[in-house]
């Protein structure tokens, strides 16, 4: 005998869960979704939450505020110090900058 699909599966959908025929058996899956009620939240444990976030966002507002203060202050040193950086003493063009490590 010859199989009408060419003994290939093939998926079917149905209304009453999903069906998945094969060539000898057919397999049938539902789903069913329970809701369930909403539960009670107890007003202190609210209140204990609204606190808990404002405390951490607080927290954290003021280490990125620390953080940019430090990032603004390296900036402004780098700034102020960027031509002794490029031109150090002791490396100008009349000296042979052989000495630019000694302290006099």
């Amino acid at each position: 005998k010859e199989k009408p699909n060419g003994g290939k599966k093939r998926k079917v959908a149905a209304s009453n869960g999903d069906v998945k025929k094969t060539s000898k058996k057919t397999k049938i899956t539902t789903t069913t979704t329970k809701t369930q009620k909403p539960t009670k939240v107890l007003p202190d444990y609210v209140t204990y939450l609204v606190s808990l976030d404002l405390k951490w966002h607080a927290y954290l507002k003021d280490a990125l505020r620390q953080a940019s203060d430090a990032y603004l202050a390296v900036l402004d040193t780098i700034r102020k110090n960027r031509s002794k950086v490029e031109n150090p003493k002791g490396g100008g063009a009349g000296g042979d900058g052989a000495n630019h490590m000694s302290m006099f």
